[in-house]
């Protein structure tokens, strides 16, 4: 997935480290569940997204498209609502009603 990552040691005491996920709109797999989803890097774009000072903007935009694979959706439970909920138990498959 692609996100962004930031240290700042200006504002705080301690360092504040922030991350967040970049999000796109869904590909045909997943706009059945939402209208957005996490953007997924293609592998190919790995390298070039963690070199960001050589990234330029046209190169960023097109990268920044949702992915065209096919997904697996799985129903789980509300366990994985929770922030607190850290464990394998978050992504097991349940029985769709």
């Amino acid at each position: 997935m692609a996100g962004l990552w930031a240290r700042n040691t200006t504002l705080a005491a301690a360092p504040v480290e922030s991350l967040c996920v970049i999000t796109t709109e869904a590909n045909a797999s997943c706009r059945q569940v939402h209208p957005r989803m996490p953007l997924i890097l293609n592998p190919e774009h790995h390298e070039t997204w963690l070199d960001a000072s050589s990234l330029d903007l046209d190169t960023a935009a097109e990268m920044l498209r949702p992915t065209t694979n096919t997904m697996r959706l799985s129903p789980v439970s509300r366990f994985v609502n929770s922030p607190a909920n850290d464990s394998p138990q978050c992504i097991a498959p349940v029985a769709q009603a």
